[in-house]
């Protein structure tokens, strides 16, 4: 599952990520974008935790610099 961490989750996010846990795969939290001046990592992270029930240690923060 891949979030914009300047946007936050989408509603076509949540209907893919319905999708495959319906199908019994293996979610993999993926916060990308964390570089922009507008990322909000951490508000974002706190939002998956929230909205998905993942918890945050297990959200990988990537960016395209790093």
């Amino acid at each position: 599952m891949l979030v914009d961490a300047s946007q936050g989750i989408q509603a076509q996010t949540l209907s893919t990520l319905y999708q495959a846990i319906d199908q019994n795969l293996t979610i993999i939290p993926v916060l990308n974008k964390i570089d922009l001046p507008a990322a909000n990592p951490e508000r974002v992270a706190h939002e998956i935790e929230n909205v998905i029930g993942i918890d945050k240690s297990e959200i990988i923060k990537v960016s395209g610099k790093t």
